[in-house]
């Protein structure tokens, strides 16, 4: 990626959520308006289990900010439906499934 993909999505999107853990290192993000949501893994599972996590830290990021977000792992080899990271309250937020315009997951 050369920049050209975060110019488009700063044009036409509220957030830019990634699983690549070198975008801050590789990509000049100075003066970007839209925030980089950075997750620490790109295991679906861990990902899948993790969105009320995911889904605060889209409401708390601020605009022009990079966060890096930590995805738990799953305890005791437990995947999928059958973990629950922790309790925080689902915020209802209509935006949060369409940011790209298709499905995210």
């Amino acid at each position: 990626m050369n920049g050209t993909l975060l110019r488009l999505a700063e044009s036409e999107f509220e957030l830019f959520l990634t699983c690549d853990q070198s975008i801050r290192y590789q990509q000049n993000l100075t003066g970007m308006t839209i925030p980089v949501l950075e997750l620490s893994t790109n295991d679906y599972r861990r990902i899948r289990t993790s969105i009320d996590l995911i889904e605060n830290g889209i409401a708390a990021i601020l605009p022009g900010s990079v966060v890096k977000l930590k995805i738990p792992r799953c305890p005791g080899g437990l995947q999928g439906e059958n973990w629950q990271p922790h309790s925080a309250a689902r915020i209802h937020n209509p935006k949060i499934s369409c940011l790209s315009r298709r499905p995210v997951w």
